[in-house]
């Protein structure tokens, strides 16, 4: 019986996707940096990276490697990260677009971590770069199999400075950038971001876990029925000139358990 379950058990370890940690790496290969920073809904850029995943997911953490610059002002350079909040927006594919936004999250500017990686130019201009890591509050959910575009921005009160989000590589070779201000996209390569989280359980493994926990349950009460020893047994012993004995005896026969 124990080796039964035991062979279950690992047949069920098999079928359950376990936590993963990184669910997607797209290392920092720098061609460009892309504005990715917004000051209302038509003033500024949002910066998209296409990707999917073999199998559901829950996004916790994501990082992602850029630099700030001012445009405006280049005596400014290299310049502070800045901003209100940092947004990352989850969107269905649409015709090779990015389409309605199927899930996001938002947190204040600087509860996001900065790691400080060195120094670059960017647009000509000196500036510093750093990794920034996102602790969700509300995690992203991926369905498994689903083309979709993450946009990852900071929201400020004016568009410059302003967050240039950098060329990575590994992922399908794309990404957007949305001119709020025009409605139009351009197409650049993948951004360097690597998110972390677990996969999920599909619907027919979690049918399988249920079903496996059932057996279980069924094979152990069985187990505990076959091994349960009676209760003792008592006798009349009838005696000359005596009054009658009573013995008991828990000396029974054991019902044999297989290994």
């Amino acid at each position: 019986m124990k080796k039964s379950l035991s062979l279950y058990a690992l047949l069920l370890a098999g079928a359950v996707s376990l936590p993963a940690g990184v669910l997607l790496n797209q290392p920092i290969a720098f061609v460009d940096g892309r504005s990715s920073t917004i000051a209302g809904p038509t003033d500024g850029f949002k910066t998209w990276d296409r990707f999917s995943l073999a199998s559901s997911a829950v996004v916790t953490r994501i990082s992602f490697i850029g630099a700030f610059i001012d445009t405006a002002n280049a005596a400014n350079n290299p310049v502070a990260p800045t901003g209100n909040t940092w947004n990352f927006e989850l969107a269905a594919d649409n015709a090779g677009n990015p389409g309605s936004v199927i899930d996001s999250d938002s947190l204040a500017f600087n509860t996001v971590t900065q790691q400080l990686l060195g120094s670059g130019t960017l647009a000509g201009q000196p500036v510093n770069v750093f990794r920034f890591t996102a602790d969700l509050l509300a995690p992203l959910s991926i369905s498994g199999g689903q083309t979709v575009w993450l946009s990852i921005f900071s929201a400020a009160a004016s568009a410059n400075p302003r967050f240039g989000w950098f060329s990575g590589s590994g992922g399908d070779g794309v990404s957007k950038q949305l001119n709020l201000s025009t409605g139009n996209f351009a197409t650049y390569t993948d951004r360097a971001m690597t998110l972390e989280g677990e996969f999920v359980p599909e619907p027919g493994s979690v049918i399988l876990i249920t079903a496996g926990g059932l057996f279980i349950g069924l094979l152990r009460r069985r187990a505990n029925t076959a091994t349960a020893i009676p209760a003792p047994v008592s006798t009349t012993v009838a005696g000359s000139g005596t009054a009658g004995v009573r013995s008991t005896s828990n000396d029974v026969t054991k019902i044999p358990v297989e290994a």
